[in-house]
């Protein structure tokens, strides 16, 4: 479905009132006055802002300045935009490949609106540090609460990439074991990007199949691939929910794990555990839980 607008839209329609924040109408974000660079160049001692390239040879530089067109104010940027983005065309996705369709929960957009938690600038101003804090503490609390973990790592960018440094850690907490057991449940994608990751490392990843049957990781090929690896293994990764949308026996594996004497990595997504549906990760294991 495509949705139409308007073709000029008012600046008042910003979720946000520009001329109350006090760099967001200037013309370029560094708002330094004539003035400013003056005193700047005159405390480095250079003559002037050409004299601060001349190391630059000149068949490197621009004779002239390059022809850019005028930046446009905020009413025709916005419409300027919304002209570009009408051309789209937006048609349903068929892709697939266990690629889950989210839910945005209706929080989603104020938390977005907040000023001082959105930027596309690198938390260097103190506003935005503070917000990031304050996020990776709510985050990191929410998160304690639904896994019932004691500690939480809001420092990774994304679950793949989180995957591997579980891996990581396992390895470094293991006894000198480099292999590591990964089921054909996980989602393609971060099959795709734990392959690339191990490149040029010690690290080998050691597929395990699914069941034909059921659609799970197959418990007796797991049992023979950690029969023949022994102390070469370092740890057992397993999804929940995995990538067919199927539940894994998670019990089972933790517990399977334990008796190899070996570490577990679980991939959860938070979001199926706020629900209430699915086990904290914390009990994986216990019995009657």
């Amino acid at each position: 479905m495509v949705s139409l607008m308007p073709s000029k839209v008012p600046a008042n329609t910003l979720p946000y009132n520009p001329s109350e924040l006090p760099r967001e109408l200037n013309r370029h974000y560094i708002a330094a006055t004539d003035q400013d660079i003056a005193e700047m160049l005159q405390t480095i001692g250079a003559p002037s802002l050409e004299h601060l390239y001349e190391h630059i040879p000149a068949d490197s530089r621009f004779p002239t300045a390059p022809e850019l067109p005028e930046e446009l104010s905020y009413e025709a940027l916005q419409s300027r935009l919304l002209e570009l983005a009408q051309k789209n065309t937006v048609r349903p996705s068929f892709i697939g490949d266990a690629l889950p369709a989210y839910q945005v929960p209706s929080i989603v957009p104020f938390v977005s609106n907040i000023r001082n938690l959105t930027t596309a600038y690198t938390p260097y101003q103190p506003e935005r540090s503070q917000g990031t804090l304050m996020t990776h503490w709510i985050y990191q609390c929410t998160m304690s609460q639904l896994t019932g973990f004691e500690a939480i790592n809001s420092s990774l960018y994304d679950r793949s990439t989180a995957i591997f440094e579980a891996i990581c850690t396992a390895i470094r907490l293991g006894r000198n074991a480099r292999t590591i057991l990964i089921p054909d449940a996980l989602f393609p994608g971060d099959l795709e990007v734990l392959k690339t990751l191990a490149i040029e490392t010690e690290i080998t990843l050691r597929p395990t199949p699914l069941d034909p049957i059921t659609g799970t990781i197959h418990i007796e090929a797991l049992h023979e691939a950690i029969a023949q690896l022994g102390d070469a293994l370092a740890a057992i990764v397993f999804p929940q929910v995995n990538a067919l949308g199927l539940l894994e026996d998670v019990d089972a594996l933790t517990r399977l794990a334990a008796s190899a004497k070996v570490r577990s990595i679980a991939v959860v997504d938070p979001m199926l555990l706020a629900t209430g549906a699915l086990k904290s990760p914390h009990t994986f294991g216990d019995e009657g839980v």
